[in-house]
């Protein structure tokens, strides 16, 4: 048994249905009312209240993971955001942009 059916175990969804709502909560900043929506378009018929109780029950161990992996990705230094430094360059990470729409922006 992997460590994600024992943590999803006695649940009425999916694994993947549970983590993709609870996902979408945190990361896309959708509201449960949106995500209810959401899940209805692909079949699954869910309440906000479920959803809020997933994201109350799941959301702690969720946000661990994706610290530790911006952690790791910083680590490695490949992060997504770039300094003010890079700005004032107009370069983001060592790279020289030529884009017409990053030139009007900056």
């Amino acid at each position: 048994m992997t460590r994600t059916k024992l943590l999803y175990h006695g649940h009425r969804f999916p694994a993947t249905v549970i983590s993709h709502a609870v996902r979408w909560y945190f990361r896309l900043r959708l509201g449960l009312r949106d995500i209810e929506e959401l899940l209805f378009v692909r079949g699954v018929t869910v309440s906000s209240e479920t959803i809020r109780h997933w994201c109350a029950k799941f959301g702690a161990g969720f946000a661990h993971r994706v610290k530790r992996c911006n952690a790791s990705r910083i680590a490695r230094g490949t992060s997504t955001r770039c300094s003010s430094r890079c700005v004032a360059n107009r370069t983001c990470c060592g790279v020289q942009s030529t884009s017409r729409a990053s030139k009007l922006v900056m």
